[in-house]
């Protein structure tokens, strides 16, 4: 084989493991929103932050939230997908029932942890510095009222 195949091979080969990385991110994000769900049953609120995740994953996340109608306008639900590390941060993405419950969450999410910017209508995404204070956010969340 000359190089140039070998180049082509393991280029075929990348994108094989590309498309089935996709594949299994998809399912990750899809038991992901089943336990969102779930919680959604009892609870007003939902915070997943996960750690090795990127906002490819969140928005996955959301986009099955979305396409399962999770969020309809009577609920009065939020949902806070974020991802990243502690120390370096990442993306978050707020999805509500209401464009009201996204921004009161948003200003909420912006008060309790440092560094956070973002915005936007019936869907806040923004991107925090650092998730040093994530375990604050449920008690900010809670106390809100919708």
């Amino acid at each position: 084989e000359t190089f140039v195949e070998n180049v082509q091979k393991i280029q075929q080969q990348s994108r094989a493991h590309m498309k089935k990385t996709k594949k299994l991110l998809e399912q990750l994000a899809i038991y992901a929103v089943n336990d969102i769900a779930e919680h959604l049953k009892t609870e007003q609120s939902v915070i997943v932050y996960k750690e090795e995740g990127d906002m490819e994953f969140i928005g996955m996340m959301a986009n099955i939230v979305k396409d399962r109608k999770l969020l309809e306008e009577q609920d009065q639900r939020v949902i806070i997908l974020a991802a990243g590390e502690k120390k370096q941060g990442g993306p978050i993405i707020i999805t509500g029932s209401t464009n009201e419950i996204v921004q009161k969450t948003g200003k909420a999410v912006m008060a309790t942890l440092n560094g956070v910017k973002g915005g936007g209508k019936g869907r806040w995404q923004g991107k925090a510095q650092s998730w040093d204070d994530i375990d604050n956010l449920e008690n900010a969340i809670k106390q809100l009222v919708f």
